[in-house]
């Protein structure tokens, strides 16, 4: 297990076992000698009350509700300036702020205004004698069909050669009804199938430095400027007629996927349908520290503030 320093020098450690959910991994603070629980808690609701913005692109944000009931969150953002020539972006994401026994509750609904689809869920439980932070961190695996979805097939499909196609977000799916989707289209070319956009989005993937396997798949490295590498694979099921994209993240083995991705075409008009969905799973290795970390950063500002 490997613990990492918050700029307040609190050290978290990686992948200890949960005692909030028994069976699951959680990230674990060192002990907290500067304050007490009941004073972390206020922190955490002045940190819910005043956040500072998580992106360049938020343009507005609100906060309703009560501490009794939970206080919801809403936030606006917009891409603009040259980012808006590579992806559109302009959408509200909802989360939610409770407290339930002696844990402090992150709940992240997407862009779902009727908070009712829970997307991911980040949990704090206060452990005492000394106080320690136990955070579990989990992805529920919910079918992503929004804004920032969007933005990612519209690239892709213009990258593939679909010029100034555009994409809606949660729409209702055409092909299986009750679901939500990416739509993007009309599709120029009527006879368009999805063998045929699996001939399109290869034929990028290889140019883009792709390397074909014996299944037909398409394995890419992603090298990254700033963080590690990150690897994925396209490839086409004929079973589903949906071309398919698998990001397996850092992983160099191609052994875990983090997400799926499937791209279909659709009639009446033409169009392009796709959705992903991520793997069901609890975070708590490195990248799950370092958002722990940030956000405890700042609500140990708010609370100084």
């Amino acid at each position: 297990m490997l613990s990492w320093l918050t700029g307040s020098s609190l050290a978290f450690t990686e992948d200890c076992n949960s005692t909030a959910k028994p069976g699951k991994k959680c990230i674990l603070s060192d002990p907290i000698e500067d304050c007490t629980a009941e004073e972390f808690v206020e922190m955490f609701w002045k940190w819910v009350e005043s956040k500072p913005p998580i992106s360049s692109y938020q343009t507005d944000r609100k906060v309703t509700g009560t501490k009794a009931d939970g206080m919801l969150e809403s936030v606006d953002i917009e891409v603009s300036g040259l980012a808006s020539l590579l992806v559109t972006l302009k959408a509200t994401f909802y989360n939610k702020y409770l407290v339930e026994g002696d844990q402090l509750l992150i709940q992240q609904y997407m862009t779902d205004s009727s908070y009712k689809v829970l997307s991911n869920q980040t949990s704090i439980k206060l452990l005492k004698d000394p106080l320690r932070l136990e955070v579990v961190s989990e992805d529920f695996g919910t079918r992503k069909h929004g804004a920032l979805l969007k933005g990612i097939i519209e690239g892709a499909l213009i990258g593939a050669g679909f010029e100034g196609i555009k994409a809606e977000a949660d729409v209702d799916s055409p092909s299986e009804p009750g679901q939500k989707s990416i739509i993007a289209g009309p599709v120029e070319d009527a006879s368009m199938t999805s063998e045929g956009l699996w001939e399109k989005m290869k034929a990028k993937r290889l140019e883009d430095g792709g390397e074909p396997q014996a299944d037909g798949s398409i394995k890419k490295e992603d090298a990254g400027w700033i963080a590690n590498s990150t690897y994925s694979s396209l490839k086409f099921d004929k079973d589903l007629g949906c071309v398919i994209n698998l990001d397996f993240g850092e992983d160099s083995t191609y052994s875990n996927v983090n997400a799926t991705t499937y791209m279909k075409v659709i009639n009446g008009p033409v169009r392009v349908e796709a959705w992903t969905v991520p793997r069901a799973r609890v975070d708590s290795g490195k990248a799950a520290v370092d958002g722990t970390v940030k956000m405890y950063g700042e609500i140990r500002d708010a609370g100084s503030a």
